[in-house]
This record gives structure tokens, sequence and C-alpha cells, in this order.
């Protein structure tokens, strides 16, 4: 971590991860049973065609099944296909804790009607009337009125429509829909507004470039571990109204009764290589320095002595000692903290993000060359990429190279990565890698705050502290972070305690 949230984080994590090897995962609750139905429309006739609704139904489709949906996934389907295939949402939903439809393609509002348009429908988008609509298309209320009687427990419609063909005009743009209790409703755009067709218009996205905006930070917000439907799209309607300049902001309208978790360990499963075991400690966690690999006894762990926070980071930012004196306590006796925060979404997300973490560090300290390759043959993988900086950065098994391990950390931030980001972030803070620029560290930072990451929200704060921001919200939201952390020490060393018989 940067500077002053750094003598937190030595502190924090000193305490909690210079142990021995233990699991993270608690037992596996029985899965939800959730069912999708992802749609994706390319293949109309003429100007009309699209290129990227087949790519982002195959994007969403991979993403859910990863996530535990019974997923079917269709692409170009006619009108007669369409209707079979709702048939079929229809049916697996019954029963479903979880029924989710995405469309990509064309769609537009007709006469107070919201239309998906199949292909081949025989008339161009523009000159289709509400009655060719009403014969050749489909109502999203059709598909509604359909899925709906079968009651699963939450009914989720996602609507990347309304999009700017490759060639010619968008037609008219979609309408709100009120929803019933239970339901949601994601646009990928808002009121008579169009949606970006592909990322090809922002810059280097490699593969993703034929991927619309909305489905593209939809799949990769949804594949957060703890990522809850809710919060997923409030972060796709942020990032997408970023990436476009405000052109393209989503609409979301939700008659949920709480939130539905879309699943918590898609990206910290298999970080480690296997058949090896991994070092305990936090080697990202003190930048600037090669963290030291310890390889404690697996029958004897004993904890490290406890570092004493320096008070101020030489730029007049100080440590407030109430906080200081809570990490000093947390260290040294952590069951006598008060009772753990109580598990909100928010609190799961950043325990999970410090986890997922702990993973990619480990599977850089012990990465071999056969390791490397495979991160590498991974492509634009965000926990691959992240934990390749990291390789490259410290020099785990290779040459030390700075502008590698940026190279790297950037690709995994552009795609909202927000351990990548933090990284990033820290490094432009330090100016050790790349030239110092606050601005620059603080919108990684700010992004990867806000998707609940510790350690981020942590830097975050000695950033804008350092940039005379924050006052005293500043400070609040550093004890918050601090807090979650503290808790996440309390929860791994008590799961080593009871590993071990302690």
């Amino acid at each position: 971590m940067i500077s002053l949230p750094r003598c937190l984080a030595i502190v924090l994590l000193a305490a909690s991860f210079l142990l021995s090897p233990r699991s993270f995962a608690a037992p596996a609750p029985q899965p939800a049973r959730k069912v999708a139905l992802v749609i994706g429309n390319s293949s109309y006739d003429g100007a009309d065609r699209l290129i990227a609704p087949a790519n982002d139904a195959k994007l969403i489709g991979d993403t859910l099944r990863q996530l535990g949906f019974e997923t079917r996934v269709a692409t170009d389907l006619s009108q007669e296909e369409f209707k079979a295939a709702v048939a079929w949402l229809a049916q697996a939903s019954r029963g479903a804790q979880v029924s989710l439809f995405y469309f990509a393609g064309h769609g537009f509002e007709s006469g107070g009607d919201n239309f998906l348009v199949p292909v081949h429908a025989g008339v161009p988008i523009r000159a289709m009337t509400r009655p060719l609509l009403l014969e050749r298309a489909i109502r999203l209320g059709y598909v509604r009125s359909k899925v709906i009687p079968s009651a699963p427990t939450s009914f989720i419609a996602a609507i990347d429509a309304c999009r700017v063909p490759s060639r010619g005009n968008a037609g008219p743009g979609l309408k709100p829909e009120k929803v019933g209790q239970g339901e949601l409703i994601a646009f990928s755009t808002a009121d008579q507004a169009p949606a970006y067709d592909s990322m090809r218009n922002f810059g280097n996205f490699g593969s993703a470039a034929d991927n619309s905006p909305f489905a593209y930070y939809l799949a990769m917000n949804m594949k957060t571990p703890g990522a809850t439907i809710k919060h997923t799209l409030d972060l796709v309607q942020q990032q997408v109204a970023e990436l476009t300049g405000g052109q393209q902001r989503p609409w979301i309208a939700s008659g949920l009764i709480g939130d539905v978790p879309l699943g918590a360990q898609y990206l910290v499963a298999s970080n480690v290589p296997t058949g090896k075991v991994a070092d305990t400690t936090r080697g990202g966690a003190t930048r600037g320095s090669v963290p030291p690999v310890v390889t404690p006894s697996p029958t004897a762990p004993t904890a490290p002595t406890a570092a004493t926070p320096p008070e101020s980071n030489g730029a007049g930012v100080h440590l407030p000692a109430y906080l200081a004196e809570r990490l000093a306590k947390a260290r040294e006796n952590p069951s006598a903290q008060p009772a753990a925060p109580q598990p909100t979404p928010q609190v799961e997300r950043a325990n999970a993000w410090d986890d997922a973490e702990f993973r990619l560090t480990q599977a850089a300290q012990r990465a071999d060359r056969n390791d490397i390759a495979a991160l590498r043959a991974r492509g634009n993988d965000a926990a691959a990429l992240t934990t390749l900086g990291m390789i490259y950065e410290y020099g785990y098994g290779v040459p030390r190279d700075g502008k590698a391990a940026v190279n790297f950390y950037k690709r995994a931030a552009n795609t909202g990565y927000p351990i990548a980001q933090t990284l990033l972030g820290e490094i432009y803070f330090e100016g050790k890698l790349a030239q110092r620029d606050y601005a620059e560290s603080e919108k990684w930072l700010a992004r990867a705050a806000s998707q609940d990451y510790t350690r981020a929200r942590l830097d975050l704060a000695q950033v804008r502290a350092t940039r005379g921001q924050g006052g005293a919200n500043g400070m609040q939201n550093w004890a918050d972070a601090a807090s979650i952390m503290i808790d996440s020490i309390r929860r791994q060393q008590q799961s080593t305690q009871q590993q071990y018989g302690r």
C-alpha cells in the first residue's frame, strides 16, 4: 500500500498473513437454482446488421454458466425461434430462485410497448410500424408474461438494445417499464437514447473491442467476488457512462426485495498453481520492496512481531491516535475485539477482495516458467494479468521489469479489476515505476474503492489527504476501511487457529 495507508496495511497484513498455510474457503452452501436465457441477434439484413450481439451473448452466457446458472445461449433467432426460447425459459423458471433474460440486438418502443426485433423480419428497422412490430417482433411484455407466472423468486431482464448499427442510424429508443415486486429490468441506455454496438470507438480493448460496453462491464462486474445484481448494475451504469462520456447511461428499475447474489467465488477459485505450497506473505502489500517469503512450520504457526505504525509519512498526513491504538490491539489480541460487523454485502465484497489479493500474491510468489506461460495464455483474464504484474514487479522467478509490470497492471485495470487498479494507483502515487501523478492515482483508486476493495479505500483516503481533500469525511472513510480490514484479520486468524487446533 502507499505510504500512510501502507502503515495500516503492513501492520494489519503482517499480523494476518505471515502465518501458516490455510484454506480461506468456507463450506459451500447448497447453491440456489438459477436459470438464464441469453439471446444475441447480429445478422439483421442490410444496413441494420450489428457487430457485437452474438459476441455479447457468448460472453454473458459463459459468465452466467461460471456463476452457476443453467444457461441457454441462442443467436440470430427468427420470431418463432425466439418464442420457443422464451417458452424454454418459462418452463425452466419453475421453482427457480433467479430467472434471468438477456437480449442483445435491435429493440425500440412503439405505442407504449418495448419490442425486441428478431432477425430476418423482412422490413428495415426504421421502416417498422406498430402493426408490423406486433406481427413480426417480440414484446418485452410478452417475455415477462410467459416467465413471471412460473413464479421464480426473482426475475431479471437485461436488455442491450437501441443499438447504433455499423452502417445507418439507430432507430427510436426503448421506454422505461414499470416493474412488479421481485422484478428488475435494466436497459443498456436511457429513455430514447442510443447504445453503442461495440468498444471500437473507445481505445484498444483487444478481443473485447467487439463487445458492447454494457455487455463488457456487465460480465466483468458479475464475476467480482460477492457480486449482487443491484451493485453490479450500479457499477455498470457508472462505467458505461464514464467510457462514453455520458452519451450512454444504463437505466435500471427494481422491484426486488433486498438484493440477488450472483456468485461469490468466481475470481478467487484457481489462482494458486496446483501441486505447490503457497507462501502466506501478502507480497503486494509493501510496495517498493520485495516482500519477504516466509514458510512457517505447518504444525507450529507463530505470529510475527508487530510493527509500530509510523505517525506520519513525511507529507503532513498523520494517523489518528485512536486508530493506531485500535490497530495495535487488533494485532495483539484479535479475539478481544468487539463483535465483527454484520456481514453486509459491502463487508462480504471487501473480505472477498482481500482473499482474492492474497491468492493472487500466493500464485505470483510460487510461479515458475510453466506457470508464467499458463498465465500469459489466459489472454485478457484480469486475475492472470494482475498476477503477471506482481511477478514482474517483484522478480518472482524472472528478472524484475517495472515497465512490463505496469503494462500488465494497466491491461487488467482497464477491465475494471480493482486489485490491478489499486496497484496501478499506488504506482502513480509513489512515482517509482512510473512518473508520480496524484490525479491519475486518485482516478484508479476511486474506481477500485467503488467496488469495496479495502486496500483501495485506505489508499484513496491517503491520496486525498495528501492533495488536501477529504477532511473529516476522509478520516471517516479511512476508519471504516480500517475497521473492515481489522475484521478480516480476526476472521482469518480465527480460521488459522481452528485449523491447527489452537
